[in-house]
């Protein structure tokens, strides 16, 4: 092998071991999203009565807070859709919240349209983010259970990473909330949007 095409040979295997340092360092940052959940508040012990939402009704009641434009948040609702498929009797809603400046219609999105063909379930518009802020709620997917008397049961959300759907320690504590038991209430990690976030640039 000649000088030259030595130098040819080393140059290649240099392009390819940064090519593959560069690769690794992508997933290494893909994961590191997918494991960082978004900031979280504390829910109230008991329905506060300043609420605008309906106050329970003798059920159980869950709420959740989404981001209209969340693309992490079609996993969180595809875990709603299979919690509230196991539950009988309960109050169920989604409060998408549309930050303050925002133009009419900003909320309409396609995670709304896939939410309103949910059964039995209440779809509202949180102006301003006042009732997210009131229960806490800082992250699209953070969801709120209250028992059948108005106690909290479970606060926090229901996927495990960003984006990822399947069983998880969030939909488990969650249900067993809903059936009255006090789980979670010091909160499961959330992964999604900020709430107030008007371009929903955390993804």
């Amino acid at each position: 092998m000649d000088m030259q095409e030595r130098k040819g040979t080393r140059w290649f295997w240099m392009a390819s071991a940064l090519w593959f340092a560069g690769l690794a360092a992508a997933f290494g940052l893909i994961a590191l999203e997918d494991g960082r959940a978004g900031a979280q508040g504390t829910a109230p012990q008991v329905w506060p009565a300043e609420s605008t939402m309906p106050a329970h009704d003798g059920r159980p009641t869950l709420v959740m807070f989404l981001h209209p434009h969340c693309p992490c948040s079609s996993a969180s609702l595809g875990e709603f859709e299979r919690m509230i498929a196991q539950l009988d009797n309960a109050t169920l809603m989604i409060a998408f919240v549309k930050p303050e400046g925002t133009p009419q219609g900003w909320e309409d999105s396609g995670l709304m349209r896939r939410a309103r063909g949910l059964p039995g379930v209440t779809i509202l518009i949180d102006e301003g983010g006042t009732e997210s802020r009131r229960f806490g709620a800082r992250t699209s997917g953070h969801l709120v259970v209250y028992g059948a008397t108005g106690e909290l049961t479970f606060q926090g959300g229901i996927t495990s990473a960003r984006g990822h759907e399947g069983d998880n320690v969030g939909r488990q504590g969650a249900l067993a909330g809903a059936r009255g038991a006090a789980s979670c209430c010091a909160g499961t990690e959330v992964f999604g949007c900020s709430l107030d976030d008007e371009e929903c640039n955390e993804r």
